[in-house]
């Protein structure tokens, strides 16, 4: 009876102590925790109706279209909150931002492109739509096929997002609260190539500048290819007059819109570079053994190298301590180790009790 006794109440204070550990925890470190979309903060989703053209086996918009001719893009969008929402529908031609990735926020207004966004799809701005809670919808979206021929592909894609005005609010005391984003591409084609085409990707000029507080050397790129520039790789390096290397850049998984010209930025991560002339020498690599040469020369005018100097962010100081970082995390590793010498102490006392109280057996050696 008093071995399960003892057996209780050591369970007991193990229960207690963890308990005690994981409240302090929980309140040192539970006031901030990240929040996806979920009925509460704003869920829904989109899913495209695709047309029976449709090119099998994806999940997107993908169809051959003649010049001139119409058809309706539909999307099933559903609100899944128990509130009336309200959802912006964007259509765009994809473009490359600045890190060399395919993005569709923003338009491709390239001149060289068969058409642009307006004569392709209506309406060709943001629509509001605004759907019941517990609601699904279908929204349209109607486009029509570039008037001239065209070789390759153009790509497209509309993005639905929260109204501006109606975003998901964050609860109180939750810290982060992520909001929800769909893209449903577009690809349209005339003529089915045969073989894929030839890459051309030309780099027309090199700037020193500013980009988020970080000195950066922007180049100005134009993909000719009427197709996605898929897993490109670029290396370069940046040399004076004196033939001193004095930056080196390796970026790689570059996607470009087809015919694009747009911004790529390659981040100085080593030092601030100091007025005087430099060039811009290296290759970027496509699938294919594709090779694409960089030979730029860049001029660092000294009110440039000043303004970066000035109003970069300094990223090799140090950033300042947080003491108090610092005492939660002393007092937390306290807490721990007080802990863990509590139950090794309770433990070794357990066993101890078990072997005092254990019946010893004794034998008659008499008979």
């Amino acid at each position: 009876m008093k071995k399960g006794l003892m057996r209780l109440t050591f369970r007991q204070h193990l229960i207690r102590w963890g308990l005690v550990g994981s409240l302090l925890i929980l309140g040192l470190f539970g006031g901030t925790c990240a929040h996806a979309a979920t009925p509460a903060n704003g869920a829904f989703s989109v899913a495209p109706i695709l047309p029976r053209d449709n090119q099998s086996g994806v999940a997107y918009f993908k169809f051959a279209t003649k010049p001139g001719q119409t058809r309706d893009l539909r999307l099933r969008v559903t609100n899944q909150t128990h509130a009336p929402a309200a959802y912006d529908v964007t259509p765009r031609l994809a473009s490359t931002n600045t890190n060399g990735y395919l993005d569709y926020g923003h338009n491709n207004t390239n001149a060289a492109l068969p058409a642009q966004a307006r004569d392709l799809f209506q309406p060709s701005h943001r629509q509001v739509v605004q759907i019941p809670a517990q609601t699904s919808r279908v929204v349209h979206v109607k486009f029509t096929g570039p008037k001239k021929s065209f070789a390759g592909i153009m790509l497209g894609g509309i993005t639905v997002a929260h109204h501006a005005d109606h975003q998901p609010a964050a609860t109180k005391g939750t810290g982060i609260v992520a909001t929800t984003e769909y893209v449903v591409a577009a690809e349209f084609y005339q003529h089915r190539a045969a073989t894929p085409l030839t890459p051309a990707v030309t780099f027309k000029s090199a700037q020193y500048r500013l980009a988020q507080a970080h000195p950066q050397l922007t180049l100005q790129v134009v993909n000719h290819t009427a197709d996605l520039v898929a897993q490109g790789h670029l290396k370069a390096k940046l040399t004076n007059l004196a033939g001193k290397t004095v930056a080196k850049f390796d970026q790689a998984q570059l996607m470009f819109a087809p015919q694009d010209a747009f911004s790529l930025n390659l981040p100085v991560t080593a030092q601030h570079l100091t007025a005087g002339k430099y060039t811009l020498t290296g290759m970027l690599t496509t699938p294919g053994d594709f090779n694409f040469p960089i030979n730029l020369p860049l001029t660092v005018s000294p009110q440039r190298a000043r303004a970066v100097d000035q109003h970069a962010a300094n990223f090799k100081k140090r950033a300042p301590v947080n003491w108090g970082l610092v005492a939660i995390l002393g007092l937390l590793g306290m807490i721990l180790v007080s802990l863990l010498g509590v139950m090794t102490l309770l433990l070794r006392g357990h066993r101890l009790s078990r072997v005092v109280t254990k019946p010893i057996e004794r034998r008659n050696l008499h008979d």
